[in-house]
């Protein structure tokens, strides 16, 4: 009941007098009875009507008046609780010199340290038997807005929990590992946002950090077993906030962050350029060669030439970079070069309104990133939109989750000989200038140096390659209660991506390096998944046993396809002349698609003793379209086991526990991240380059041996006019492959001392993957023949005979 009631007063009145015929209180013998008198208000100080104040264990109550007050008989030394919906009861010790009463009952609200999602459905976290860890929301809000990527704020706030960072101002290609490294292939986790699951990570990098309520990780086989073949690198379950905790009132919240970023901390002390000099004069000494032959175009060495008792009187730079008078030697800090304070804006914007029964909640964000390396950029509009509601007594709810992300992004780029420009600023000799005297960007000249770019110029020239990035993720839902603690749940969910990447590649002179034809790439890849879950929940409570049951199916359908198409030749060197049509040779395009589907049943039992001995036991199989009929289908078991210690009697006068509680779990999860197509042998035809190798055989046998790189062959050997084509291996098939198997054994302590002010856990661990899957290349058998003096390659498709 809202204190804002829609009874009327007189409505208010009939009630309260029905209760009181009702709640006559009981006469008992040989107790002293006293009234208890008293108000009760809520947290802000307004009178609560309707509060039921039973005396503790029997049936002598009555309930507030629309004041707020009550009175009630009562024996001295027996408890009274107050008592209303959402919110938390009070009890009060009864004594006989008891005066008027105020009472404050406050908001009941969810404790996210007590509740946890493990898996199509929630329990207490004090029954939970598996390595699961909750993360504070309040704890990482901060550094979830500085970053916009919640990902990152979970670094260092979960035990056996890591963030590999990639740098880039969105933290693309940025990964979560739990407990290490799994398997040969993708070690990414899966994540569970709403009931919906994706392996891309980036999914939850783009949630907005304020419409996050809750994230729990399970780490272990036995915890997150009920996920079956995409669980065995761990699971990251996200809940994100609606409108129910409102009360009825629209509420409308903003954060606004700006924030500073430098790498200077993480610099290299480098040498500069007459210092490099000297470590090169060492190193050729040491190696007894002359560091004149070497670098003597760099530097000038004044030594005593003794290799035995070297002794170095100076070093000097030479005035200019290969001798020439339009690059004078530099002496430069290439990090101080590439490098520059950054910001990051982060803005988020919540209107929400509802209570329990109906609710809605809009959230729009955008962040803006500068970057610390230059010429990279990064910005990002994100939008949520999560609605439910309840209807035939609560017994039937419906809602909705979605969130659509789009993304620009400018990153690093690589040189022409695919070094990473962060690497070059640390690499690049300090002796090469950034421009020369004319204005244009300086580069290696002259011998003495390696053949790397100079890495300003790489960024700067590929300051118009970006990448977009847009998705909608999300589902719709429907739970029905068929009849008590018995629901069924239907979710459908979809993941969808669609990305474009612009890779200009304009034509530059640098030093003696140069890319002589300006070329363009552009690709577009779109990604689908649709998961479609059906639950059954049933809860049963005899005596001091208390089970849940899960029985559910749920399927998924991925479909992948992209284009990629290149284009040479473009005679003007501006962003708007790179179009494809602008480009005057060697086009060209290329594209693939693949599909694969998941089909699963699984189950699940949670038992309770007493409160404080616990089990789980959990079954789940999959089938994936990945595999071949022998193996299609994987089976995937955990049992887990709990002791609440402190729920025992010899632990009730030891108050310094207040948790603890021992766990044991084993289960097995499966992976199944190989190609869509794996067990089956695919052919494609293909104009590769000719790679070959030339092999002395006796005396003047010489042959070119053909790898597997091509299809085409000159049959008329003629060394002229179109080559006739056929297909070539590219996957070998193989009806054998299954799925690859992580069992793990895992023992935990869980701990609370001083009334929870301090707690832990320690977790001991046993992992073993076994069937990794990988994709080894492609050999396929060679046939020695005669053809124009070279060796054939040539396949063996059909009954034996070769083709």
């Amino acid at each position: 009941m809202k204190k804002n009631s829609v009874f009327s007063k007189n409505c208010r009145k009939l009630i309260l007098a029905f209760m009181m015929l009702m709640l006559i209180p009981q006469i008992i013998f040989g107790q002293e009875l006293i009234n208890v008198t008293g108000t009760v208000v809520d947290q802000t100080g307004n009178p609560l009507p309707g509060v039921t104040v039973v005396v503790t264990g029997s049936t002598t109550g009555t309930i507030t008046d629309i004041e707020g007050n009550f009175l009630l008989k009562a024996p001295v030394g027996s408890t009274v609780t107050f008592s209303f919906i959402g919110m938390n009861s009070q009890v009060i010790d009864v004594s006989a010199n008891m005066t008027a009463l105020n009472i404050t009952l406050r908001d009941q609200t969810l404790d996210l340290e007590q509740v946890v999602v493990t898996g199509y459905s929630s329990m207490r976290k004090a029954d939970l038997t598996g390595a699961v860890e909750v993360v504070k929301m309040k704890s990482i809000e901060n550094v979830s807005l500085s970053s916009g990527n919640p990902m990152q704020a979970l670094q260092g706030r979960v035990p056996g929990l890591y963030i590999e960072k990639s740098g880039s101002p969105s933290g693309t290609n940025s990964r979560i590992l739990i407990r290490g490294v799994n398997t040969l292939g993708d070690n990414n986790p899966l994540y569970i946002i709403d009931g919906v699951p994706t392996k891309r990570p980036e999914v939850f990098q783009g949630i907005s950090p304020g419409s996050i309520v809750s994230v729990q990780v399970l780490k272990d086989a036995s915890a997150s077993s009920i996920y079956g073949s995409r669980a065995s690198n761990g699971v990251v379950i996200v809940t994100t906030k609606n409108g129910s905790d409102n009360e009825g009132r629209v509420k409308v919240q903003f954060n606004s962050n700006v924030s500073i970023q430098s790498e200077k901390r993480q610099r290299f002390d480098m040498l500069n350029a007459e210092d490099r000099g000297r470590a090169l004069w060492q190193a050729s000494v040491n190696d007894g060669v002359d560091p004149v032959s070497g670098y003597g175009e760099i530097y000038n060495f004044d030594w005593n030439g003794d290799y035995n008792n070297p002794v170095l009187n100076s070093v000097s730079v030479q005035p200019y970079v290969g001798g020439d008078t339009n690059v004078p030697v530099g002496d430069t800090d290439w990090q101080d070069v590439m490098y520059e304070p950054g910001y990051v804006i982060n803005n988020d914007l919540t209107i929400s309104g509802g209570d329990k029964k109906s609710s809605v909640l809009l959230n729009l964000g955008y962040i803006k990133n500068t970057g610390i390396l230059k010429y990279t950029d990064y910005d990002r509009i994100t939008s949520r939109l999560n609605a439910h509601t309840s209807m035939f007594d609560e017994k039937v709810k419906v809602g909705i989750n979605t969130t659509f992300v789009t993304s620009n992004e400018t990153l690093e780029t690589p040189d022409l000989g695919s070094a990473p420009t962060p690497g070059l600023a640390v690499t690049l000799a300090p002796t090469i200038p950034v421009y020369t005297n004319t204005g244009e960007f300086a580069g290696p000249l002259g011998s003495g140096y390696s053949d790397r770019n100079n890495p300003l110029h790489m960024q700067y020239i590929n300051r118009w390659d970006n990448t977009k990035r847009s998705y909608l993720f999300g589902n719709i839902f429907a739970e029905l209660e068929l009849a008590k603690d018995l629901k069924f749940k239907t979710n459908v969910g979809l993941d969808f991506s669609m990305i474009k990447d612009k890779d200009i590649e304009p034509a530059f002179t640098e030093g003696f390096i140069a890319r002589a034809v300006n070329n363009m790439t552009q690709m577009q890849s779109d990604f689908t998944s649709v998961t479609w879950s059906n639950t059954l929940n049933y809860k049963l409570d005899v005596n001091y046993h208390s089970f849940k049951f899960l029985l559910g199916v749920e399927s998924v359908k991925d479909d992948f396809n992209a284009i990629t198409a290149y284009k040479e030749g473009f005679s003007v060197q501006t962003e708007d002349y790179f179009v494809l049509d602008a480009g005057t040779t060697n086009g060209n395009s290329f594209g693939n698609a693949t599909t694969s589907t998941l089909f699963s049943q699984f189950g699940k039992i949670d038992y309770t003793f007493f409160d404080k001995y616990l089990a789980s036991f959990t079954l789940r199989r999959d089938g994936s379209s990945k595999f071949g009929e022998d193996n299609r289908y994987g089976y995937f078991p955990a049992a887990t086991f709990g002791w609440r210690i402190t729920e025992e009697r010899f632990m009730e006068d030891i108050d310094v526990v207040s948790n603890l509680k021992v766990r044991a779990g084993w289960g097995k999860v499966g992976n199944q991240d190989i190609g869509d197509f794996a067990s089956l042998g695919l052919f494609e035809p293909r104009y590769g380059s000719t790679a070959f190798q030339v092999s002395g055989i006796g005396h003047d046998d010489f042959f070119d041996r053909y790898w597997n790189i091509g299809s085409a062959y000159d049959l008329a050997g003629s060394n002229s006019g179109n080559l006739s084509s056929g297909f070539v291996s590219v996957q070998a098939a193989n009806a054998g492959v299954k799925w690859e198997t992580t069992e793990e054994l895992n023992l935990g302590l869980d701990f609370g001392l001083w009334d929870s002010k301090i707690v832990g856990s320690f977790d001991y661990f046993t992992r073993t993957t076994s069937d990794i899957l990988i994709q080894p290349p492609v050999l396929p058998p060679l046939v020695k023949g005669r053809c124009n003096g070279s060796m054939v390659q040539q396949k063996k498709i059909k009954d034996g005979n070769w083709l």
